[in-house]
């Protein structure tokens, strides 16, 4: 699997890496529109890393080099972080420009040390972003009960494959991080060849034999049947936290679709309350509707932000929401994982916006839920990169666990997927620039039918251990290449 390297590497200039990195930024959704999906040139992904790879290839300093790439793509994808977070987005800017910056130095001891190339860099790339996404080193909560660890989830390589989700089906196997070794290893085979070294034909036939691969199961995927255990479902849209105009809207939806049986409001839809919480009971029973509603309780530190799910007798299952925003979100950590499981009631699994960025969670949602429902608050002022950008997480998820997710956004995304992360349907997207409108927002509903399962994906059944592994085995050769070189 090793290339053969010649005296001289091609030089390979600064300038082309920080244009690779503008085409990678460029690969991600920059306009949402979920009734007719995103624009992105997402097929970039599969050559936009080419010049900083072929770079690192020809020994340049690492650092630097790696800098120069992230700075290129981080702040032209990520911009919409100054407008959510505003001046920490300058602290959060610079969590996955510092985890690109350790792959780059981690690349060249690697390659120094002689490992195989194709087998050494993408396993490397895959190890930093598992470790970003789950095992960070950054543990505020070691200084306060209120901070969490800052992970960094957004981003990942093979997530531009999920805007055509035909082409994202392989993260069933071993999750999102598996889509990133596709691209990645199309773009170092570039990379080798700009450089002016030749890979060995063995190490050639091997790499196209995983795309091949790679391509053919997610083929095989899109076009496996559905379980025919149809559920129809709804999503309310409205960013004004308006209980009886949701309840309207909710009324309106059950009258033009009579067999939704599931409907999902936003996050922190409306502030809680035992009479709103006694009006739902009623419409439920009266509709025979589970109805999904992110809400707001008063605590002593603010305000707990959790979910209700109303069932069709009447019953009420709460959820806590279990990742806090960094900076943003204070309210108590959870680490529950409520699916209803009464007979009866309809089992779903609930994760509220942030919760659904962290593969962990709707993983154990789904080893019990037949469906995921997404209650999200993305205000409008953050633009629609950032909703566009945030769509593609669901979209994961639900290729990850098999499951349909159904997401209720207060404005942006508002989509019904099935559980190949296909939209079936969604509330359309429109900006309007304040204060121009007395609601600068699209507010509406939409309905789809998707289908429950209860069937494990591969990746359940242990296939998300292996990034782990395969994280622990780079951080062993290179220890073992301190000594080789």
């Amino acid at each position: 699997m090793a290339t053969e390297s010649v005296d001289r590497p091609r030089e390979v200039p600064l300038w082309a890496v920080a244009v690779g990195g503008v085409l990678t930024a460029l690969a991600f959704p920059m306009q949402p529109d979920p009734t007719r999906g995103s624009f992105s040139a997402w097929p970039l992904v599969f050559v936009s890393l080419a010049p900083f790879l072929a770079r690192l290839l020809a020994g340049s300093d690492a650092v630097r080099t790696s800098f120069v790439f992230a700075v290129s793509w981080f702040f032209v994808a990520g911009v919409w972080a100054f407008r959510v977070f505003d001046a920490f987005g300058w602290v959060l800017i610079w969590l996955p420009i510092g985890w690109l910056i350790l792959f780059g130095v981690c690349a060249r001891q690697l390659h120094r040390a002689r490992y195989p190339l194709l087998l050494a860099w993408p396993a490397a790339w895959l190890a930093v972003e598992f470790l970003r996404s789950e095992f960070t080193p950054l543990r505020l909560d070691f200084f306060s009960d209120r901070l969490d660890p800052l992970n960094f989830t957004w981003f990942g390589l093979g997530h531009p494959r999920l805007v055509w989700p035909r082409a994202a089906q392989s993260a069933d196997l071993i999750g999102g991080y598996g889509l990133a070794l596709a691209p990645f290893i199309v773009n170092l085979l570039i990379a080798i060849w700009w450089v002016g070294q030749h890979v060995g034909r063995p190490a050639l036939v091997a790499a196209g034999l995983f795309l091949a691969l790679d391509a053919g199961y997610c083929e095989y995927r899109w076009r496996e049947a559905a379980p025919d255990r149809p559920l129809t479902v709804g999503v309310v849209q409205s960013e004004r936290y308006d209980f009886d105009l949701l309840t309207r809207l909710t009324e309106d939806l059950v009258r033009e679709h009579r067999d939704v049986r599931m409907v999902v409001w936003p996050e922190l839809a409306f502030p809680n309350s035992e009479e709103r919480r006694q009006s739902l009971q009623e419409m439920a029973r009266t509709r025979s509707l589970t109805i999904v509603t992110g809400v707001e309780t008063p605590a002593r530190f603010g305000y707990n932000n959790g979910a209700l799910i109303i069932h069709a007798d009447g019953c009420i299952d709460e959820v806590p929401k279990r990742q806090r925003v960094p900076f943003v979100e204070s309210h108590p950590a959870s680490d529950q994982f409520l699916v209803p499981s009464h007979e009866g009631h309809l089992r779903v699994g609930v994760a509220i916006c942030y919760d659904m960025d962290f593969p962990r969670n709707p993983r154990l949602l789904a080893a019990k839920a037949q469906v995921l429902a997404m209650p999200t608050l993305d205000d409008i002022s953050w633009g629609g990169t950032q909703h566009a950008q945030h769509a593609l997480m669901p979209r994961l998820r639900a290729i990850e666990t098999r499951r349909a997710v159904v997401q209720a956004a207060t404005s942006g995304y508002s989509q019904i997927l099935d559980a190949r992360g296909q939209l079936l349907s969604g509330v359309p997207f429109r900006l309007h620039s304040r204060p121009g409108r007395p609601t600068p927002y699209l507010e509406g509903t939409a309905a789809a039918t998707v289908s429950l399962s209860d069937v494990a994906s591969p990746y359940m059944q242990g296939g998300y251990r292996i990034p782990a592994m395969i994280a622990g085995l780079v951080g062993v050769l290179l220890l073992v290449s301190l000594r080789r070189v």
